[in-house]
């Protein structure tokens, strides 16, 4: 989904002349409806066969999709038509004040999120405070780190010199500090429709016990294709801005990238989004800065050297709620 959701955006942009937000909203619609159509065809129906069916039924059906993109776009580099401009300059006394803006932004809008999240706690089962808690903390981080990106952004386009001057200060782009934004805002998106939303509640039941799920009376065929699309649709997002960054797409995105995704979704752990979140973004991190030592060629084995090391020493993640459940029982 990652590349077939970046190649048809290109397709969009090119032959249907639409711009790059329109193309990848399209992409992302698209391929969620792909991905409801496989997973009702092809994995529903040896859901009940154990994960070493369902994972080979995975290898396999990725295989294909190579196979067809390949044979449908061959394998040079295809380019995207567009790009998301330059790049923002602004000096440390600038930065210093954005971050002040963005605190009493964010100390705002996690005010409302916890008051929001209060009400629909007393509708929740009891013995959820904690992982409550929890939310409320990574909520106000993230708001804090969004404010303080729209701020920048909001300061760095004023007419009146701000963020045109020192080179000694902070220098971003702007198509990085756009999918900075989109990420944010899918992230959060995903966090509040998991705790505050009905579907969100019916996802997490179905996927704790899908047969007692299904006795309270969820619909969980209507669940399990919520789920489909929502995964194929970001999947799309994420190729999306990987060809934009890029510049470019090649068949072999997806495969590139997997590793590194297996890898932030082992080391977050399942049952915590913002858990992902974190482990992706200091897998990046120690990726980034494992250049300083080692050629940039071989930065994929600092990912495969973090999933090993999870795996020998905390299987379930360092964010999972699982073992946090086991113990509260």
């Amino acid at each position: 989904m990652l590349a077939l959701g970046a190649y048809l955006s290109i397709i969009l942009i090119t032959n249907g002349g639409l711009n790059v937000f329109v193309a990848g909203l399209v992409a992302m619609v698209l391929m969620g409806i792909l991905g409801v159509a496989l997973g009702a065809v092809v994995f529903k129906p040896v859901a009940d066969q154990g994960g070493n069916v369902l994972l080979f039924t995975s290898i396999g059906l990725a295989f294909v999709i190579y196979g067809a993109i390949i044979a449908t776009f061959g394998t040079v580099l295809r380019k995207v038509p567009v790009g998301l401009g330059g790049r923002i300059e602004f000096s440390v006394a600038e930065f210093v004040l954005v971050l002040a803006l963005a605190a009493a932004l964010a100390t705002l809008v996690g005010w409302v999120l916890a008051n929001r999240a209060r009400r629909a706690e007393h509708r929740e089962v009891a013995g959820t405070w904690a992982g409550l808690w929890a939310a409320r903390g990574t909520g106000l981080m993230l708001a804090l780190i969004t404010a303080a990106i729209l701020v920048m952004f909001v300061l760095a386009t004023q007419s009146d010199g701000f963020g045109t001057g020192s080179h000694n200060g902070v220098d971003i782009a702007t198509s990085e500090l756009a999918m900075i934004l989109l990420s944010l805002g899918a992230v959060l998106s995903l966090q509040f429709f998991l705790s505050l939303t009905r579907m969100g509640r019916w996802l997490r039941a179905a996927a704790s016990n899908p047969s007692l799920a299904a006795v309270r009376g969820i619909p969980v065929r209507v669940v399990s294709g919520v789920v489909w699309f929502i995964g194929s649709a970001l999947a799309a997002m994420a190729g999306v801005m990987i060809a934009v960054r890029r510049g470019g797409v090649t068949t072999p995105l997806g495969w590139e990238n997997i590793l590194v995704i297996l890898s932030a979704a082992v080391l977050g752990g399942t049952g915590s989004i913002m858990g992902v979140m974190a482990a992706a973004v200091l897998l990046g991190l120690a990726m980034d800065v494992s250049a300083l030592w080692i050629p940039t060629a071989y930065r994929l084995v600092v990912a495969f050297g973090a999933l090993i090391l999870v795996l020998l020493v905390r299987p379930e993640g360092l964010f999972s709620t699982r073992r946090r459940a086991e113990q509260a029982s």
